[in-house]
């Protein structure tokens, strides 16, 4: 790709991601909430997909059930396009998970692929680069908070490889996650449902640590394709 291209490209993303993390005026700052694909009955027909390239960009992790992932602080994930895009990779972005460790400032990453089903119904599977690891994740509910930055709940299926259990995460734009207001109306969704898994994950869901110790740290993936670093 020439270096014009790559200015071009890079002043699309830019807005793109800017457009995404900070909310459009006027918005609707009302949770929507569906079941994860293997409920029974579940059926996400009257649920509002995230339009295109709206998960892209940075993610905070702020709170989660998952017990993998209660010992890594300032744990956040950028998603971005794959490039040079071919017929398999349209569907695919990349997916950087970067964290430290309690008492250490150095940061981990740990990167992946994930592949979007072709119904853009926000199903998707992350695989890792060996192939040694690969499980199904669901958006069931995304948009804006009360003050305007942008959130999703995610549900992680099994992945057997790590012996990983179901989870549920929320995940913001911002380090202090979403308001109080909203992750009351998070909860208040889920248990509208009533599906039991679900409750139950989210009564699982403990804050993860953000205490500032990244800031100023470049995040640097050799694994991506022309290099992808931020400055944090």
């Amino acid at each position: 790709m020439h270096f014009k291209s790559l200015a071009r490209l890079a002043i699309f993303l830019g807005r793109s991601l800017t457009y995404a993390q900070s909310a459009p005026c006027p918005i609707s700052v009302e949770v929507s909430m569906r079941v994860p694909q293997d409920a029974p009955g579940a059926n996400s027909t009257s649920w509002q997909v995230p339009p295109p390239g709206w998960v892209l960009g940075n993610w905070k992790v702020v709170k989660s059930s998952h017990p993998l992932y209660q010992d890594l602080q300032n744990m956040e994930v950028d998603l971005s396009p794959i490039f040079p895009q071919s017929e398999e990779s349209i569907r695919q972005t990349n997916d950087l998970t970067s964290y430290q460790l309690a008492g250490n400032n150095e940061l981990h990453l740990a990167y992946g692929h994930d592949t979007w089903g072709p119904q853009n119904d926000a199903v998707y599977v992350f695989d890792s680069p060996s192939g040694g690891l690969s499980y199904q994740l669901e958006i069931l509910a995304w948009g804006y908070d009360t003050a305007g930055n942008g959130h999703k709940v995610t549900y992680e299926n099994e992945a057997p490889a790590i012996n990983a259990p179901r989870a549920l995460t929320i995940e913001s734009r911002v380090v202090s996650g979403p308001t109080g207001e909203t992750v009351n109306d998070i909860y208040k969704k889920i248990d509208e449902l009533g599906y039991e898994l679900l409750v139950d994950l989210a009564g699982e869901m403990r804050d993860l640590v953000h205490d500032g110790r990244r800031e100023g740290i470049p995040v640097v993936c050799d694994a991506i394709p022309d290099l992808v670093t931020r400055p944090m």
